[in-house]
């Protein structure tokens, strides 16, 4: 509005002194005419001289005088005569024209007036016109600074105006948009504290309200996002500590279940720490009635507060725990299921004042199902034991029965046989050579048992197998005085016990058929794996080869190589080969792979091309 004001002053006062300065100079409208007509009066006046001097016709005067009245009664003069301060220039004229009328145009027209007189009489009156001209140009002069006395005001109101526009402009708005600039500025710098003072119930009040209401705003928009990050940042770092706490506490469960109730105290006062609320209790049972066969706590005490322990079932029959501690605001429980049987419960106690968060029960059913999984892989990793222990001592079962089991009993019959001979007086040759049998009998045992002591000393990984292997052939080189060689190719391959037995027997009984029956010199022995995956045994010699008749006595080794390939779910392939000699042939599929299709148990003896002998 001021501003509006002070344009609207500073357009009136520049519309008055145009008004001014028009009607000014209206009024010099003429003033150059009205001079140039008095002029020419003078000059008139010295024709009219001149004529009556020279004694022109009368018409010639008489038309010289008209011209000259004409002039003299001119309405521009008549006109300029009755203007506003131009009472002496009307009074001028006024003698002009009596001077005319009364004395000077009579003298002219009377022939008989002296010149002289009439001459002084031009002079006279020229002198009174050149008076009016004086006066015309006076007033004109008059006019003009009139006009400039007009002009010189109009700019020194205008430029008066103009300066204390600048002013109430620069003090009304430039000062005040400048302290809004600085606060906006200060808004953007995140200064949200700052605020428009500017009292005025104008536009810019308006405007630096609305300045100050925008920071307002703004300030609790940054505090709610600011107060939201930090909640964020808070969560995302609860977020993170469960989960370092669930990651390690998974890998140190996991890696060793069976430290399971060593390393529970310190994972539950981790979690206690961690959320920071009352003692967190772990309590484990078998059976949904009777006491619990453990109860951990994470303040090291024998039981919680609540606990009513050795009465579980009370306590289980109890929904809410705090009737047994008044003390606790809650009791919250979560329990511990594992393959659907409820094997325990993880316990919170909650003080007054104190409430569980979402990330908080989170935390703790995550922790729950750690704790049943580790339950269960403790349970299914003693399973495994119990089942490989079994496995083990059915092997060790298995070994004495085909080998020393079966040995001995030969001795027992031997020596029963022997009894017999002494019983019948038998002579002394038959008595020795039954008691040559009996101790040869027994170092076969003895032989045996030592091979199993070395069998079942093998460890489940290659190099002790491979080692194995190579201390077998040397016994049986050493033994048989047989070159043997070994090409071991399934470093790669992780046999089990159990194979890796039935592979070393396999190999030791067919080397021992070498050298006992084959009267070889060389022997190759061979252990790859093909490129379908199964794996083969191959023991392959120079000797005479496998006779015709495998029914014969000393070729019972042959059922023994056909029950350990049974045993490893493959196929006995004996032959002859074409350079001579025989090839013990073993293809079995590992227990490792269980993608291939099983083949049939098939101990092949082939007969074809063999010697006699």
């Amino acid at each position: 509005m001021q501003l509006n004001l002070s344009l609207a002053g500073i357009a009136l006062a520049a519309l008055v002194a145009t008004a001014v300065a028009m009607l000014a100079t209206d009024t010099l409208r003429g003033d150059a005419a009205a001079i140039n007509l008095a002029g020419s009066m003078r000059m008139q006046s010295y024709r009219i001289l001149t004529s009556r001097l020279k004694q022109d016709p009368a018409a010639e005067l008489d038309r010289q005088i008209a011209l000259y009245e004409e002039k003299l009664h001119d309405l521009l003069l008549e006109r300029r005569a009755t203007y506003r301060h131009s009472e002496p220039f009307k009074a001028q004229l006024t003698l002009l024209k009596q001077d005319w009328e009364q004395a000077l145009k009579p003298a002219l027209l009377d022939p008989n007036r002296n010149a002289d007189d009439v001459s002084a009489m031009v002079e006279s009156y020229v002198t009174r016109i050149d008076q009016a001209v004086q006066l015309l140009q006076q007033e004109s002069e008059a006019k003009v600074k009139t006009l400039s006395t007009l002009q010189a005001i109009s700019l020194l109101v205008l430029f008066s105006l103009s300066a204390l526009l600048l002013v109430v402009v620069h003090r009304k708005w430039v000062t005040p948009l400048r302290q809004f600039m600085h606060a906006v500025q200060r808004l953007q710098e995140g200064n949200f504290s700052t605020r428009v003072q500017y009292p005025h119930p104008d536009e810019l009040g308006l405007l630096g309200d609305t300045i100050n209401r925008m920071a307002e705003q703004l300030a609790e928009l940054y505090s709610d996002l600011e107060q939201r990050v930090k909640n964020k940042t808070r969560q995302l770092q609860q977020s993170n500590e469960s989960l370092r706490l669930l990651h390690e506490t998974s890998r140190r469960l996991f890696s060793k279940p069976d430290d399971f109730y060593q390393a529970v105290p310190q994972i539950l006062a981790e979690v206690q720490s961690l959320m920071n609320l009352g003692a967190v209790s772990l309590c484990l049972r078998k059976q949904d009635s009777g006491p619990a066969y453990r109860l951990i706590t994470s303040d090291h005490l024998p039981k919680p507060s609540f606990c009513r322990k050795p009465d579980c079932d009370n306590c289980r029959a109890q929904a809410d725990k705090t009737v047994f501690a008044p003390h606790l605001k809650e009791v919250v429980m979560f329990p511990v299921s594992s393959d659907q049987h409820h094997v325990g419960d993880i316990s919170v106690e909650l003080h007054p004042g104190q409430s569980m968060q979402p990330w908080q029960r989170n935390l703790l059913c995550a922790l729950s199902e750690v704790f049943a999984t580790t339950q269960s892989l403790a349970q299914l990793s003693h399973q495994h034991s119990q089942l490989a222990l079994a496995e083990e001592r059915a092997a060790i079962a298995r070994e004495l029965h085909d080998s020393l089991a079966q040995s001995l009993s030969s001795q027992k019959m031997q020596t029963a046989r022997l009894r017999k001979l002494l019983e019948k007086a038998a002579d002394t040759n038959e008595l020795n050579d039954t008691i040559d049998q009996v101790q040869e009998g027994l170092n076969e045992s003895y032989r045996q048992l030592r091979e199993l002591i070395s069998t079942f000393r093998i460890n489940v990984n290659e190099p002790e197998f491979e080692r194995a292997v190579r201390k077998a052939i040397d016994a049986a080189a050493a033994r048989f005085q047989l070159q043997i060689s070994l090409d071991y190719g399934i470093g790669h391959c992780p046999l089990n016990a159990n194979e890796e037995t039935h592979c070393l027997h396999i190999i030791r009984e067919a080397l021992s058929n070498v050298g006992k029956h084959a009267r070889a010199s060389h022997a190759h022995v061979s252990i790859r794996q093909q490129a379908e995956g199964p794996i083969e045994l191959r023991i392959e010699d120079n000797g005479i080869g496998l006779s015709a008749d495998t029914n014969k006595p000393n070729h019972f080794g042959l059922s023994i190589l056909a029950e350990r390939s049974h045993y490893l779910n493959g196929y006995l392939a004996i032959t002859r080969p074409d350079q001579g000699g025989t090839l013990v042939n073993v293809t079995f599929e590992p227990k490792y792979l269980n993608n291939l299709p099983k083949p049939n148990h098939v101990t092949e003896v082939s007969t074809d091309r063999i010697s006699s002998g």
